[in-house]
This record gives structure tokens, C-alpha cells and sequence, in this order.
């Protein structure tokens, strides 16, 4: 992913739809609409799904309509049964839109440059069917921010990296593009109705392959969220991103698993031979190697995406990186409801 280089291709006349699923996000809802009226892309539609939101959100939809054609908005009044809330919402959006191409993010998100939707378009061949993106937070101070800018980049280097060696797994809903055709001819959604969270990562994870999936990672492309504010919050967030992680194909459970037990076991050594008194020199030296190997990658990472990652903080956050992903993981599968919002 180091060297890899974006194709940018603008082809303003073909059109894509962005679908938008949101619940009571009027303060986020704000700040997104306007970032999306002035995207130079010529032809471009905007589906925002409202599902059942409480707040003012509806109307104030409805009073941005009034100056944006493009935007089309539709109201969920009755939950369908047997659908997870967020997937009937996307369901209905795509259902709805004109273009062959989709392009999702999250009411939370926005986009960081007015040319977003033009670059993904613009990463389209005729073999491509999926284009994964990249969703970063914003910076603010506090452990749980180096943290969550950690996790997010430790993520992207990740589901990246895979896609680029041809083992795609997963995207970042607040940043994918699909065909639409993917959709409606595998019947995914209906696989997966039930299920809260995935309509990223299992959709990649089911159809995703060498040939069809691409990779976007140019700083105009990238959209950028307000980061969970407490534990509690992000804790939740996380609970309905892992969860789904049990029903990834199996070529896929076993090259994350053992990265992450690879990753685990290597704290796990570095304990056990410190406790036999092992001499201390050796284990420094291997420890030390790990770290600094871990920490240039995270670097070059880093300035890659242009992201707000603290470096040095990296030997320091990868050791909770251990504890977190023990203690989520496990919380993950033992968690039986899990809600969007």
C-alpha cells in the first residue's frame, strides 16, 4: 500500500447515487447536505433514508430540498419484520435510486473535499464492481481519540492491504461504492436483513475478489466522522462492528485470525519469558524489533493517508490494542442484541 497510486480518471457524465441511512442525526444531517450540494461531480443523485427519526430531521431534509434537485428523501414510518432497521433503510434507498452505481457513507460522515465523489467514480473499470475507501476520525485530545486513530489506521492498513494482495474482506460503510447490480442480483441484503451492522463488510466478504474490488485511498476521496466522545459509545460501536466478524468465509477468519493471535501471542511470549527470567537483553532485542518494525509501518501509513495518528504513541497503544481486542472480541460474541441506534 506504500507505493500504491490512485488512477484518477474523471468522467463527470456518468451518474452515481449516494444512499444515506439516517436516524435522528438533525446536527449531523446539517453539515452533511451542504458538503454534498457542492461535490463537482455533474451528475450525481442523493437518497437520504429516514428512518423514523424523532428529532427535526424530516423537515429539516425537506427545507434543504428546496434548493438541491438531487437530493430525494424518503421517510420509514413502519419498521418491515425480521429486518435490522439500518439495512430495511438502505434497502429502500438503493431500491430507489437511478444509477448503477452506488456510493454509501453515514450521516456522521462528510466529505473532505468537493471532487469525493468525482475520485471514487473515477476508480471504475469494467472488471470493478466494489471500491473500498477510507473513513478517518477527527483528531481531539484524550487516550480514547489515540486510541480510536490507531484502531481506524491499524483497520484501513488492514482491509487495504488485503484488498491490494487480492483477499479483500471487509470496507468501511462511512466510504464504499458498489455496483448496484451486486446487490439486486445476489439477493445480499436479504441474507443479512436481520443483522446489525455488515451491509460493508459482509457484502465485500461475499462477493468481493481480486478482480472486482479496488481500493481508493487519495485525500480527496476520504471522508472524515466526529469520533465517539465516551467509552460508552465507542464500546457500542465496536460491539456491532465485530460482531458480524463470525459469519466472514473461512479463507478469511483464518488469515485475520491468525494476525490477531500472532499479534496477542507475541505479548503473551514476551510475558512468559520475562516470568522464567529468560535473559533480558534477548527479550528487549526481540520486543524492541517488533515495536520498531510495527511503528515505521504505522509511519509510512500514516503519511499515506494523511491521517492524525500520534506515532510515537504506537508501542504504548498497541499494548492495549492486545487488551482491547480480547475484551471486545469476546463481549462481541457473547452480546445477543445488538442495536444501530
Amino acid at each position: 500500500m506504500l507505493f500504491y497510486k490512485d488512477k484518477i480518471e474523471i468522467n463527470d457524465s456518468d451518474q452515481i447515487s449516494i444512499v444515506i441511512a439516517a436516524r435522528n442525526e438533525y446536527e449531523n444531517l446539517k453539515k452533511l447536505i451542504p458538503l454534498l450540494k457542492t461535490q463537482t461531480h455533474q451528475n450525481f443523485e442523493v437518497i437520504v433514508v429516514d428512518d423514523r427519526s424523532e428529532d427535526r430531521s424530516f423537515d429539516l431534509l425537506n427545507k434543504f430540498k428546496e434548493g438541491f434537485p438531487q437530493l430525494k428523501i424518503i421517510r420509514v414510518e413502519e419498521m418491515k419484520e425480521n429486518w435490522n432497521p439500518k439495512k430495511y433503510a438502505l434497502q429502500l434507498g438503493i431500491n430507489q435510486t437511478r444509477s448503477k452505481i452506488i456510493l454509501l457513507t453515514d450521516a456522521d460522515c462528510v466529505p473532505i473535499s468537493n471532487r469525493w465523489v468525482s475520485i471514487i467514480h473515477g476508480q471504475y473499470e469494467s472488471e470493478t464492481s466494489i471500491i473500498l475507501g477510507v473513513g478517518l476520525y477527527q483528531k481531539r485530545h484524550g487516550l480514547l481519540n489515540v486510541f480510536i486513530q490507531f484502531e481506524t489506521l491499524y483497520t484501513a492498513m488492514q482491509y487495504l492491504g488485503f484488498a491490494l494482495i487480492g483477499k479483500p474482506y471487509m470496507g468501511v460503510g462511512r466510504n464504499l461504492s458498489y455496483r448496484k447490480s451486486i446487490i439486486l442480483d445476489s439477493g445480499l441484503f436479504k441474507d443479512i436483513q436481520n443483522i446489525t451492522g455488515g451491509d460493508d463488510d459482509l457484502i465485500v466478504n461475499k462477493v468481493g475478489n481480486k478482480r472486482n474490488v479496488r481500493i481508493v485511498i487519495n485525500k480527496e476521496s476520504q471522508t472524515i466522522s466526529e469520533p465517539p466522545e465516551t467509552f460508552f459509545e465507542w464500546y457500542r460501536q465496536k460491539i456491532r462492528h465485530l460482531s458480524v466478524g463470525v459469519k466472514y468465509n473461512l479463507e478469511n477468519k483464518v488469515f485475520l485470525g491468525t494476525l490477531n493471535f500472532s499479534h496477542i501471542g507475541f505479548y503473551f511470549c514476551i510475558l512468559i519469558l520475562s516470568l522464567l527470567k529468560i535473559e533480558w537483553l534477548f527479550v528487549s532485542v526481540v520486543y524492541l524489533f517488533r515495536i520498531l518494525a510495527l511503528t515505521l509501518i504505522i509511519y509510512f501509513t500514516n503519511k499515506k493517508l494523511k491521517a492524525g495518528f500520534p506515532v510515537m504513541a504506537t508501542p504504548f497503544v498497541d499494548i492495549l490494542y492486545v487488551f482491547y481486542y480480547v475484551v471486545i472480541g469476546f463481549a462481541s460474541i457473547s452480546t445477543r442484541k445488538i442495536l444501530w441506534k
